[in-house]
């Protein structure tokens, strides 16, 4: 029954790609069975996602991260994934650009477990797990900050912004709270010396569900 789930969940996985007219090997298409593998094999144990969001992984949580990509730097660079939770959006990013560094930060030490687990698993290079508060990890910058589902963007700019080097760009995923939330944060982006702040509204593949992007750059 779960090898059946998995399959359907690769077939979504495939034709949105294609979709997108995302290029992958065979290596990392494996990569994310594997993912899918772990994900499925502790429902019940640890609460991953949601219990309906399990016939939803590869269109939501794969899908939905990799909406990013074409807003990240083109050469190597290190990414940071505040409040990863099950791994979102940073490891289906990192499979998709295996150049890119990246940290996943999960102050939930169960789930912290869970990711580090699943990166050695599928042997991620360069990629490291904290069990910490974002707002305790002083003297680490990074090029991009990720983060899905981990509280406000004025909240997250609080948390994340010192962890951001001077031309690195944040990329919040909202849903249709985006504009409002970035009225709310606006107070801070002086501070923050945050210069360009826009939306992107892509909409997800497979499923066409309308998704929004907060990117904001110094």
């Amino acid at each position: 029954m779960v090898e059946s789930r998995i399959s359907v969940q690769l077939e979504i996985l495939q034709r949105g790609l294609g979709e997108l007219k995302i290029a992958y090997s065979a290596e990392q298409f494996v990569l994310f069975r594997k993912y899918l593998e772990h994900l499925f094999f502790r429902r019940g144990r640890l609460n991953l996602i949601s219990r309906n969001d399990y016939q939803h992984i590869a269109a939501r949580h794969f899908l939905e991260s990799l909406l990013a990509l074409p807003y990240l730097p083109r050469q190597r660079f290190e990414a940071c994934d505040v409040g990863s939770g099950a791994g979102f959006p940073g490891i289906p990013l990192r499979i998709a650009r295996p150049e890119m560094a990246l940290t996943l930060v999960e102050s939930k030490q169960k789930k912290a477990d869970f990711l580090r687990t699943v990166v050695s698993d599928l042997g991620l290079a360069n990629v490291k797990v904290l069990a910490v508060r974002a707002e305790t990890m002083r003297g680490r910058s990074f090029d991009v900050i990720l983060s899905r589902a981990a509280g406000s963007i004025r909240d997250l700019l609080v948390i994340t912004a010192p962890l951001m080097k001077a031309d690195g760009l944040m990329v919040f995923y909202k849903g249709h709270k985006g504009q409002g939330e970035i009225a709310q944060a606006r107070s801070l982006f002086g501070k923050y010396n945050l210069k360009s702040v826009r939306i992107e509204r892509p909409r997800s593949p497979v499923e066409s569900r309308p998704v929004s992007l907060v990117l904001l750059s110094r």
